[in-house]
This record gives C-alpha cells, structure tokens and sequence, in this order.
C-alpha cells in the first residue's frame, strides 16, 4: 500500500477511536467519585450506629467496587494512549518521509570518533542516519539499532534481516500496533539492571517450611473466629492473639519485602507493556526464518507472555503494601508472605529468562525499523549480493539523507588493490558521493534498503573513512596530526586482515602541496599493496597522472560550470581528471579582489 494513504487511513482510524475513549474516560472519573463518596458516607453513618459488622462489609464492597472500577479505567486509559501514540507515529513517520526529524531522538550518545565511519557519515546526531531508520521505542532496541549500524554483518545474517523486514513491511499495522503499545512506558538501562539482578536473586523463603505453614494456618484461623464472632455476636477483638502472631512474623520479613518493592517498583507499569508486545509476537504469523525463531525464543523454555503477565499481577500485589487498607488484610491473610513466596517460585521458574526476552524484542524493534525503511521509501530497492570481493554495482545511486532533487549516479568498481580518484572544484560534489556510496554501503550490510534503482555489492568489505578529522586542542594534536593517525588506523586493520574499503576525503589536505602529493602518491601506492580498494578525492590534479602509470588508479570527476561569475554544478560524475576551477570565482563572490 502507498504509505501516504495507509497513514491517513490509520490516522482517521485512531482520531475516531481517541475521541470516544476519551469521553469514556471522563465519564468513568464522574461514576468513580459518585460511588466512593457513596458509601464512604454509608460507612460513616454505620460506624456511628456502632455496626462495626455492617461497616466492615459496606467497607469490603467499597474496596471491590472501587478496584472493578479503577480496572476498567485504567484499561480504558491504556487504549487511549495506544490511540495517541499512534497518532503521533503516524506524524513522524509522515516527517521522516520528508526528511524532517525536528522531535526525533538524534543518537548523539552514541557518536564515537574513533570508529571506523560513524563520525564522517553522520550516522548520528541531527539530520542522521539513525534518525531517518530508528523506529524503537525503547532504550534496550535502541542499542540494538546502534549495535547493527556499527557493525558488519556477513551475508546470510543480512538475508535474514532483509527477509524479515521486507515482510514486516507488508504488515504496518501490526507494527504500528506493536510502537504504539511500546511507547505506553519506558524503561532506562538502570531499570533493567535492577530487575535482572532480582531475577537472579536465590530464594529465600522457599526453604522455610515453618513460614509456609503459618501462612496457611493463620489466615485460616482468622477467617473461622471472624465468621463466629458474626454468628455468635462475640466482639471481633477474639481475632486479635492471631493478628499479633500474624505482626511478628510480617515484621521480620518487612526488610525483605521493601527491598523487593524497591527493587521491581520502577518496573511494574512496563511489565505490562513487554507481555502485550511480547503476546502481539507470539501470536503472530510469521514466513520468514528470523521472526519464526523469534518467536521460538519467545515460547521456549517458558511462554514469555504468559510469564511476565503472571509477574506484572504478583508484583501488583506486593506494591498494594503501601496502602493503608493493605495493612488490616496483611495483618489478617499474612499477604506480603503469600506475595514474596509466589515471586520467589515465579522467579525460580523463569530464572535466566530476562536477559533473553529484553535481546528478543530488541532485534525485533530493530527489524521493525529496517521494516519502515522499506515501507517509507518503496522507490528505494533492497541489496543483492556477489561473492566478488570489493565489488558494487549501482544505479541511480543517491544519498539517502538528501532530498528528492538530488542527483543519482551510476557506478561501478570491483577488484582488490584498487583506488578510485575524484578530482574537481570546490562545491561540484566529491565528499557528497564519497558519503552517498559509504552510506548507502552501510545501510546495505545493516539489512536496510538503498537509495538506488541498483545496488550489487560484496558486504565482506569494511568501510573505514577519513573525512572530517579535526584537531584537538586538549590534546595537542593539529588536524594534519589527527589525519595520520587515522590513515595508520587504516593500514593496521587492513595489515591486521580486515577487508577494508576506505574512503578519504581532501587526503593530506593540511601540508604543502609538495609534501601532499608525494605523501598520497605513496599512500596510494601503499594500499595497493595490501590489496585494500576505495576513494581519494583531492584537488591535486597532479595525482591524476598516477592512473597513466598505474592501471589500478581510476580518475573520476565533478565539474562546474561558470558564466560571468555565475557558478553551476550538474552533480553528476564522468570519467577522466577534472578540467574546471572555481576557487577564484567562489573567492570573488565573496569580496575577495582576485585578478583576473
């Protein structure tokens, strides 16, 4: 379907549905208030006649009513937020089409100058590339996200991504669905720390048969003297030796039962979030190898839904300890003992599980947004492969942070040992196609589609780039300093057996040209050497000459056109050394008296 009528037709889908749970929600509020104030005052006009028994059941029906009632609201909120969320996934991803990321998350924590390309491509930080593919909804996919763009993946690995994705697309609104719900909560890395260190806890009171007894004994006991006393008509206060037993022993668990409060409290409202995107996997039906063994993993040992469902009510129960009425039922049903003995058997079934369910719907929030990519762009082809090493044939190859007016190009290289030349003037493009083929590259080996009508590539090759050095005050390193310890990075990996395709852009561009030509001339030769493949720009057109010696070096070249001053570009790369110079008429254009 065309993206932009599938996000109208789920826009006005989820307006309508917004609206009415919006006037079931309030309407909800008005009957919640109205019977609490109710029979708050039936129980006060009781308590004064002194019908303690009375009063004690209108209090019961309170409770019960109330906790129907705050249910059902609190299910009605949820879809609510399902409803807006959706909504506002709808907007970005209308944005993202247009290459608009004002609101998007731009990664910027994950930018590391010393990875080989993630700094020159822009692969974070605003108008990035992570901006234009993440769609995850929470930290944990995230960093899955990140763990895919920074890093290489062989063939097969990528096959399983695109066949996943590529299917994932043709099912938006289950993925919309599964955003939606994901964005109703979120948890941060410290959270999920916390609760995989409690899930890894031993149990403590499993082995203490004496507690286990007295939890059965006591509440029952309890329960026989309150119905005597309301048959017999003996006072209530023949419950209280059973409730000063039930004290002392809740007493020595307290610092127990706090702890674990403590500790699952900052969880309990995702927990929800993780069964029903956990459940939505699992009932799912699915083609592709990757989603039928995430779904796998989801089913074995233990069915993850069913689990952290079973969880999120345990965990309910013992958070009910900081409300006042909690404490008489505590007191008279032993509950925190009940509660901590059921979460120490759930915990002791699942042990080991969590680590494995976070990992599992974090490659699926990934391969949710490979899965927009493809839905977003259609015009954009998914990657074929070749067993040829350093090879790429493409076709109307764009950058894919660019807008629709950029202008494609068609190229080809393959072979070890090879370099390709660009040569031209200031402004006509170089850097601009170095970026597009690296990133486009990228996003090919991360499972992603291309911008282009054409892309056969060799993903055993890694890129490495050498593009925006800087120099660094702090450590007293100028840029020219910077730009040969990143050129030696290269050659060690590449020493060290990495296939790497490189990219350098204005190579050696901070000495004299004397010094830069002989360097990069050696440079390339070098490269040559360890059989490495890529770029060099440069505006040396000196180096040119190179390829009439050596047939591994390729000229290509941007060129522009100039007319009284008037400076054009076509963006478009030819074969050969660049002929054209802009650089007096770029310094005339800004005031600079340069004679002719």
């Amino acid at each position: 379907m065309n993206p932009g009528k599938f996000y109208s037709q789920e826009e006005q889908k989820h307006n309508a549905q917004s609206k009415l749970l919006s006037k079931k929600s309030s309407v909800l509020s008005t009957t919640r208030v109205v019977i609490f104030l109710t029979l708050l005052i039936g129980i006060i006009y009781l308590v004064n006649l002194r019908e303690l028994q009375w009063s004690i059941g209108l209090t019961f029906l309170l409770v019960t009513i109330m906790a129907v009632l705050v249910r059902w609201h609190n299910k009605i909120k949820y879809k609510l937020r399902i409803a807006n969320n959706s909504l506002g996934i709808i907007s970005r991803e209308r944005s993202r089409i247009k290459l608009e990321f004002s609101n998007e998350p731009t990664g910027e924590e994950f930018e590391d100058e010393h990875h080989p390309y993630s700094s020159d491509l822009d692969l974070f930080g605003k108008k990035s590339i992570f901006q234009l593919v993440d769609q995850t909804t929470s930290f944990f996919g995230k960093n899955k996200l990140v763990e895919w763009l920074k890093n290489d993946a062989g063939k097969p690995e990528i096959e399983k991504r695109q066949q996943a994705a590529i299917e994932l697309a043709n099912n938006q609104e289950w993925c919309l669905q599964y955003r939606s719900v994901g964005l109703t909560e979120s948890l941060t890395n410290e959270q999920v720390d916390e609760f995989t260190e409690w899930m890894n806890e031993p149990p403590k009171l499993l082995q203490n048969k004496a507690l286990k007894i007295a939890s059965l004994i006591l509440p029952t006991f309890f329960i026989m003297v309150a119905i005597g006393a309301y048959i017999f008509g003996y006072t209530l206060y023949a419950t209280l030796p059973i409730l000063i037993v039930s004290g002392i022993i809740l007493s020595r668990q307290t610092k127990y039962a706090k702890l674990t409060v403590d500790q699952t409290f900052k969880t309990i409202g995702t927990l929800e979030v993780l069964s029903n995107q956990v459940e939505l996997l699992e009932t799912a039906e699915f083609n592709s190898d990757y989603l039928k063994e995430i779904k796998g993993r989801l089913l074995n040992p233990n069915n993850a839904s069913e689990a952290t469902r079973h969880l999120h009510k345990l965990l309910d129960r013992i958070q009910a300890r900081n409300n006042m009425l909690h404490i008489f039922f505590n007191l008279a049903f032993l509950l925190d003992i009940w509660a901590l003995l059921a979460l120490e058997k759930w915990r002791q079934a699942n042990a080991g599980q969590a680590t494995q369910w976070f990992d599992t719907l974090a490659t699926s929030e990934t391969l949710i947004s490979l899965s927009g990519m493809y839905f977003n762009f259609p015009e954009w082809v998914a990657p074929q492969f070749t067993d040829e090493i350093y090879t790429l044939k493409a076709e109307h190859l764009a950058h894919p942070m660019l807008k629709k007016e950029a202008v494609p190009n068609n190229f080809t290289f393959e072979g070890e040992g090879q370099t390709y030349l660009i040569t031209g003037p200031n402004m006509a493009g170089k850097s601009t196609f170095l970026r597009t083929v690296a990133a486009n590259w990228i996003l090919a080996q991360t499972g992603a589609p291309v911008r282009a009508s054409t892309f056969i590539f060799d993903p055993r090759a890694q890129v490495f780039t050498a593009m925006r050095v800087k120099d660094n005050l702090n450590e007293s390193v100028s840029s020219f300093y910077a730009e040969l310890d990143r050129i030696k990075q290269l050659i060690e990996r590449i020493s060290s057996g990495e296939k790497c395709l490189y990219f350098l852009d204005e190579l050696l561009k901070g000495t004299n040209s004397a010094d830069r030509h002989k360097g990069a001339e050696s440079l390339i030769k070098q490269l040559h050497k360890l059989d490495a493949t890529g770029f060099v720009s440069t505006h040396d057109l000196e180096l040119g000459e190179l390829a009439s010696k050596e047939n591994y070096v390729h000229n290509y070249s941007f060129e522009s056109i100039i007319d009284n001053d008037l400076i054009t570009f076509d963006y478009t790369i030819r074969e050969g050394i660049s002929s054209s110079f802009n650089a007096c008429a770029l310094m005339r254009k800004m005031g600079i008296e340069v004679k002719e």
